[in-house]
């Protein structure tokens, strides 16, 4: 099994296309400012309580709600489904369990079509894509999705 890489950060399989995603490294101005600007939320509050050890608290959990924009996340798109993978999370979700793919300008919003397991466990994802493959990425989850191509039986011969 071969595997092409066409972009940097992504490769072409016979299990259909990964990519990474790593805000901090693909746009760290935007990012390094969105986590400043939460350090500085927690150093407001400390300052508005009067309470110092009130940053040193707030500061780390406000990065650890954020954990999306300062780690790696790999995704794969295939005949399986869709694939998160980070350092301590693999994640996939299957064709059959997806409702609807809303496409956005960065992305994909994906809808689960079951009714959340537990409280805590979300119905939806977000799936951002590298800017310059948008438009291959989308063709894939619409022919892989819910009602595509891959979905459809083949015609009788």
């Amino acid at each position: 099994m071969s595997s092409t890489s066409s972009k940097p950060g992504s490769s072409v399989t016979s299990r259909g296309v990964e990519f990474a995603r790593w805000p901090l490294r693909d746009s760290p101005w935007t990012t390094s400012g969105r986590l400043a600007g939460l350090l500085a939320l927690a150093a407001i509050a400390a300052w508005s309580l009067d309470r110092p050890w009130t940053a040193a608290a707030i500061g780390p959990l406000l990065l650890l709600t954020v954990w999306r924009l300062w780690l790696p996340i790999r995704y794969g798109i295939g005949p399986r489904g869709i694939t998160e993978r980070t350092i301590f999370l693999k994640r996939r979700i299957a064709w059959n369990e997806i409702a609807a793919i809303e496409h956005r300008p960065r992305g994909i919003f994906v809808v689960a079509n079951a009714p959340r397991p537990f409280p805590g466990v979300a119905r939806t994802a977000w799936i951002p894509f590298p800017a310059d493959q948008v438009d291959r990425l989308r063709a894939l989850c619409d022919a892989f999705g819910p009602g595509g191509d891959a979905d459809r039986p083949a015609p009788p011969a």
